[in-house]
């Protein structure tokens, strides 16, 4: 289905093994059809669960991305994707989804067992991946496949998630002679003048939405080519295998 809008492919993007140097990441914009101006990224969405929809709904407020198509096994998911993407195509599987022409870069947010398959038939057909953590349930496997990936010079992007049954909370404060800055959530900031703290204005929008566009901000300079800090398959590799030394214990 064409919805008319205008997707950046990657259909000419090298095909094959995963030691090939595919549209992955900085290599994207290389190897693949370049993006021309005014042109969006084609997404396609694996997993329209409570991640997968938050990136459905900010990727649509974010002129660098258009969904191209998504898929979940769910029975609801075509009715949720048309309620909020309605110009999106529903893929059969997810196998369909990646072979889509006008899909350049894959979302992967289906169960942690998923994502792997799902990233390794992605960069088999020559797309990029930004996947949710962790890499995988068995650290094992995790290892396997990130040795592979990386023997072949791939650079790979992880998009990293914290959650739980009570809302995120982190803080950092730093304390000078004349006040202080705390940074808190994320993406907020306060300074303490005269002993009470005031709210540096960042602008419109509330905390969660300034972190998914500064992400999407990432994501589009990553896709085009340009330097940005999202981190890799590798660095989403040592944090799973720091938290799991943890709750392991000696």
């Amino acid at each position: 289905m064409d919805s008319g809008d205008n997707f950046a492919t990657v259909s000419d993007a090298p095909r094959g093994c995963l030691n090939v140097v595919c549209a992955l990441n900085l290599t994207a914009a290389r190897e693949a059809k370049k993006r021309t101006a005014g042109m969006a990224h084609g997404i396609g969405i694996i997993g329209l669960g409570v991640m997968g929809e938050r990136m459905l709904r900010n990727m649509g407020k974010h002129p660098a991305f258009a969904v191209a198509a998504a898929w979940d096994p769910a029975s609801a998911a075509g009715e949720k994707l048309r309620e909020i993407a309605p110009s999106a195509r529903l893929a059969r599987d997810a196998a369909d989804l990646i072979a889509d022409e006008r899909v350049g870069c894959v979302y992967i947010a289906a169960p942690p067992g998923f994502h792997l398959p799902y990233a390794e038939a992605a960069f088999s057909a020559g797309k990029a991946v930004f996947c949710e953590k962790p890499l995988a349930i068995e650290i094992e496997v995790a290892r396997a496949v990130v040795a592979r990936l990386s023997a072949g010079g791939i650079p790979i992007t992880l998009r990293g998630h914290v959650g739980g049954a009570i809302e995120d909370m982190n803080r950092w404060v730093l304390t000078a002679a004349n006040g202080a800055f705390e940074l808190h959530d994320w993406y907020s900031l306060k300074r303490r003048i005269n002993g009470g703290w005031l709210d540096v204005d960042f602008g419109e929008g509330s905390v969660r939405e300034r972190s998914y566009m500064a992400q999407l901000d990432a994501l589009d300079a990553m896709l085009a080519g340009k330097p940005h800090a999202l981190p890799s398959f590798r660095e989403g590799l040592a944090v799973q295998e720091c938290i799991e030394a943890m709750l392991h214990g000696p």
